[in-house]
């Protein structure tokens, strides 16, 4: 079962704990991450894209130019992105606090992703 993963992000540079992402992706190998930035001012798109360079695992970064007023059209954009380029059996969209410390950001996933029924075998 691969899952895809649709995380929108605005405004997440100053947020954004890299290397506790990195671990997350990491452990979390049977999902393929898609970041949609919602047209941040700030860099959020260049950490992105280090995300994604820095991933031993492939992820996905999305650049919405003008930020949506709803965060469902981001969710939509990520949904058509991952529907038209990858092969996915489930498409499920999260909204992660960026600044949680490993131990909390891996409960999350647990509790969300892993322990969801409709996501399970």
């Amino acid at each position: 079962m691969k899952l895809g993963i649709i995380l929108p992000c605005y405004n997440i540079e100053q947020k954004i704990n890299l290397s506790n992402l990195l671990t997350i992706i990491s452990i979390n190998k049977d999902a393929h991450f898609c970041f949609v930035n919602n047209g941040s001012s700030d860099n959020s798109l260049r950490v992105l894209e280090y995300l994604n360079k820095e991933s031993e695992i492939e992820i996905s970064v999305l650049d919405i130019k003008k930020k949506k007023k709803k965060k469902s059209g981001v969710i939509r954009a990520g949904e058509r992105f991952l529907k038209s380029n990858k092969d996915l059996d489930y498409v499920q969209s999260v909204c992660l606090d960026f600044s949680l410390k490993l131990e909390a950001m891996n409960r999350f996933f647990e509790k969300e992703i892993k322990q969801n029924k409709e996501f399970r075998k």
